[in-house]
């Protein structure tokens, strides 16, 4: 195998887009030390009637260009065996931490498991944190991550899950009432961190973000498109930057499609 797994360890890094529409939480940074062709690949279980156009991917070197980001589906081993239906070459991040590759639009008329694969370009890989090239990770994994060192290369499951997403049509269109969605936060008060706990009635694109009371964002928690179910989110009263806000109230305001439901943090200092 020419690439191996390499880690860069940080505490949370918080990387905006160019124009600060959000941030995006990431706990560390991987890469792959080779010369060049190996891939990073994520997969999503899609249900049917899903319009993909596009995927979604931090990088920790906004100057950086990847050869090449594809859309696969099907089942098997090795990207060779998977059927390439899009694909997008020298992707640049043009001084942005998150690429947004757009794609052929892709309809899914029956449930199906779809890969998002990135290769990586020459490198020696990552020796610090903001050094590249690699993709942001959370230490959450999920099984749904893999390292292939070339299209032939066996798909390795690596355990953590990359800060990669599927870019849907109209995702905001979602109809969902506020009576289907929910929010909790457990503790509140609480000292320095709480659990926002949510339910997505459907698939949907789902925003959870910590606000002051005048309305001021203090610090993006989720943006993604999640699928139906129950989810859990951690805020360590740190902002965008982060720094430790000070104690009072705050505002996490969740957004599910159509819906929008605010709860009332209370940080004790």
């Amino acid at each position: 195998m020419r690439s191996s797994l390499c880690v860069a360890v940080s505490a949370v890094l918080l990387l905006a887009t160019g124009e600060a529409v959000y941030a995006v939480r990431v706990d560390r940074v991987v890469g792959a030390t080779s010369s060049g062709g190996s891939c990073f690949v994520k997969r999503f279980s899609v249900p049917a009637g899903t319009v993909v156009v596009g995927a979604e991917l931090v990088s920790n070197d906004p100057g950086e260009v990847f050869p090449r980001v594809m859309l696969l589906e099907g089942q098997g081993t090795t990207l060779r065996e998977l059927r390439r239906i899009g694909e997008v070459r020298n992707v640049r991040a043009v001084n942005r931490h998150v690429l947004q590759v757009v794609l052929p639009a892709v309809t899914i008329d029956g449930p199906r498991d779809l890969y998002v694969a990135v290769t990586l370009p020459a490198s020696a890989g990552i020796s610090a944190v903001g050094e590249g090239p690699g993709l942001g990770a959370m230490m959450e994994g999920a099984g749904n991550c893999f390292i292939a060192s070339a299209d032939d290369g066996l798909l390795q499951p690596i355990d953590v899950d990359l800060c990669i997403r599927l870019v849907l049509q109209n995702p905001r269109k979602t109809s969902v009432t506020t009576a289907e969605a929910s929010l909790d936060v457990r503790p509140n008060p609480f000292n320095p961190s709480t659990a926002m706990s949510f339910v997505v009635p459907a698939q949907a694109l789902v925003e959870l973000a910590v606000y002051s009371v005048d309305g001021r964002m203090i610090r993006s928690v989720t943006h993604e498109e999640l699928p139906a179910g129950s989810y859990t989110r951690d805020w360590d009263s740190r902002d965008a930057q982060g720094r430790l806000v000070s104690g009072g109230v705050y505002v996490a305001k969740l957004t599910v499609g159509s819906a929008v439901l605010t709860k009332r943090l209370i940080l004790v200092k």
